[in-house]
């Protein structure tokens, strides 16, 4: 599910993901599939029609009200996520046996 897309102030369109965590110290840990999700979401047909110029996750503490951090994936990280995100599609179809045998 996507949770957002959105125009930034600069005129990007930017697909934003949400995420809730328990902080401690303003701390905020992200996590590299994070950018696997998004990069597999960026690369959707869903959106032919709009090129996404940019990916972030929004993470909301859950122990310290009012703590909201923004993280940018750039476009090399991204590109690491997709190949991430294509590898264990791999793994999740030959463990599951959704593959073509030879």
């Amino acid at each position: 599910r996507i949770d957002l897309v959105y125009r930034n102030k600069f005129g990007s369109v930017i697909l934003c993901d949400f995420k809730t965590q328990s902080t401690k110290n303003g701390k905020v840990k992200d996590y590299f599939t994070w950018c696997a999700q998004l990069a597999a979401q960026h690369n959707l047909d869903f959106f032919s029609d709009i090129k996404i110029d940019g990916v972030s996750n929004v993470v909301i503490s859950t122990t310290e009200p009012g703590l909201i951090k923004k993280i940018e994936w750039d476009y090399d990280e991204q590109s690491r996520g997709f190949e991430l995100f294509l590898a264990l599609l791999d793994v999740f179809r030959i463990s599951r046996k959704f593959y073509h045998k030879l």
